[in-house]
């Protein structure tokens, strides 16, 4: 462990920007557990010994899965306040507690031991204050190799990453000593912490190895930490605010590095950690906006506009331009009967989202109004209701599916009846079709067949649907183009409107013979 020891040494004594804190932040409890054999509590925030800048602690980012052999509830709460038992404990939380005390630090936040799990109204108190945990510990331990608290990190490694030497001899005679293994990992680059001021769209498709990065809700734990210990399968990765390194490999070298990255805007750099974190794996829906709540948090936008489940209200244009971005081998996406956000955010579905590469030349609809309801306390948590209303040009307009493309595609009939040219439009998953009454519901000229999102899984629709679609933007996407979406009527609120998909490439016959109108999104 003395590349642990060094890095961590190298980093305080040296690195001037990883040593910036300025927050007086203590978590609400931690686990003590002292610096040799000593027995191991929880203890409570304001405690004594408990302040800012006498301590500091370690926290530990892991896989939950599988069981959990001992957690905080409201009925043992007063038992772990006098002893918790190192036996009872699984390896993973054994294994970081022993990191811990390598390191000299006496107290560690542990999420299932500092969270009291069957208290709702705790829970959500300190899944606000994720962010301030993650960014504010000393050390984050990640547990990258573990698949379950049941598997330790720390021990022999798997034979595909343990380098093997041998010998070539050269036609001059000259014996070259190569070093080799099946797998291999990068020290750099890779997933790009937020606190990287040139933060580049190449680094952040890069992945690291290990199950913990599949993991929805460690993606803000390692990417807010001042600094991160990775226990990889193949590797122990040291990463803090000034560089990255692991134990086979040199860190990148900026003056190499820095001609090829640029900076990039607030929103933008949001957008791409959306393209991140939505790439993993969630085991509860409703955990959507929560689990990324500690990320949207410590933002800048976060001090100047409103977060509207998972949007900023500052680029709210921009940011509504979202597309499904299935992973590969991944079905389309459906919608789920539980409600987790409205159908405009990304959150409102369980697959991975991002954003195409266009500018955005002139605004054509206009904010007046964009609300969410927080289920609690935390603004950037679970809602339970969230709506815009937008000013706009709106074009009505048939869908149908190309199986021969296997595309959807979108097109209108003017005035004269003429169809317009069909367009490719990006769709929110599987779409399926369904009856609804306009106007007074009394003649059959008022009653159509719109398109909706599909609650569970099928096949495509036959025929041709009704939708609409709703300009937002002019574009630089191949040439000059209206941008916007595709929309369908509410089944639950009369005369609002529910997002279907995305049309990126519409001619400017779409802007100019829709219609304008105040239309209200759920």
């Amino acid at each position: 462990m003395s590349f642990v020891k060094g890095c961590v040494q190298e980093c305080r004594q040296t690195h001037a920007i990883c040593r910036q804190d300025t927050h007086d932040f203590v978590p609400t409890r931690l686990l003590h557990v002292g610096l040799n054999n000593e027995e191991l509590f929880i203890c409570e925030s304001g405690a004594e010994g408990l302040t800012k800048p006498t301590f500091t602690w370690a926290a530990l980012s892991h896989c939950w899965g599988g069981g959990q052999p001992i957690k905080l509830v409201r009925d043992n709460l007063s038992d772990l306040h006098s002893r918790v038992s190192f036996d009872e404990l699984p390896s993973t939380f054994r294994d970081a507690i022993d990191v811990a005390r390598l390191l000299e630090i006496q107290y560690i936040w542990i999420d299932s031991m500092c969270i009291i799990q069957d208290d709702i109204e705790d829970w959500q108190q300190e899944a606000a204050m994720m962010g301030m945990i993650y960014s504010q510990a000393f050390i984050v331990i990640s547990g990258a190799s573990s698949e379950e608290p049941s598997i330790p990190f720390l021990g022999p490694r798997d034979e595909d990453w343990l380098p093997r030497q041998f010998f070539m001899t050269t036609p001059t005679n000259h014996t070259i000593n190569i070093n080799a293994r099946r797998r291999h990992l990068l020290a750099a680059p890779l997933e790009q912490g937020l606190h990287e001021p040139p933060y580049t769209e190449a680094w952040a498709h890069d992945r690291w190895k290990g199950p913990l990065y599949k993991r929805a809700w460690c993606f803000q734990e390692t990417h807010l930490a001042q600094r991160t210990l990775h226990f990889t399968p193949g590797s122990i990765i040291f990463e803090c605010r000034t560089h990255r390194r692991a134990e086979d490999h040199l860190p990148p070298d900026p003056s190499l590095l820095s001609p090829i990255l640029g900076q990039v805007g607030d929103a933008t750099k949001w957008r791409m950690v959306v393209r991140q974190y939505t790439s993993r794996n969630l085991s509860r829906s409703t955990d959507k906006l929560p689990a990324i709540s500690g990320v949207a948090s410590l933002l800048p936008q976060a001090q100047r506009t409103d977060y509207l489940a998972g949007i900023w209200r500052e680029s709210l244009i921009h940011d509504l331009l979202w597309n499904v971005q299935p992973q590969p081998g991944e079905p389309l996406s459906y919608r789920g009967e539980e409600y987790i956000a409205p159908t405009w955010s990304w959150a409102s579905l369980d697959h991975a989202v991002s954003w195409n590469e266009f500018q955005i030349t002139a605004l054509l609809a206009e904010v007046l109004e964009a609300r969410c309801e927080p289920t609690g306390s935390n603004r950037f948590g679970q809602i339970r209701s969230g709506h815009i209303r937008l000013r706009a040009r709106v074009r009505r307009c048939k869908i149908f599916w190309k199986p021969e493309r296997y595309s959807y595609r979108a097109y209108f009939l003017d005035d004269k009846g003429k169809r317009s040219e069909e367009k490719h439009f990006t769709s929110d998953g599987l779409l399926v079709g369904r009856r609804t009454e306009q106007h007074d519901g009394k003649s059959a000229e008022g009653v159509h067949s719109f398109a909706a999102r599909a609650v569970t899984s099928g096949l495509p629709f036959e025929g041709e649907l009704d939708a609409a679609f709703v300009c937002l933007a002019k574009s630089t996407a191949m040439s000059l183009n209206h941008v916007g979406l595709l929309v369908t009527p509410s089944v639950k609120v009369k005369d609002a409107w529910e997002r279907i998909g995305t049309l990126l490439k519409a001619g400017s016959g779409w802007y100019a013979s829709g219609e304008e109108a105040v239309v209200t999104l759920l």
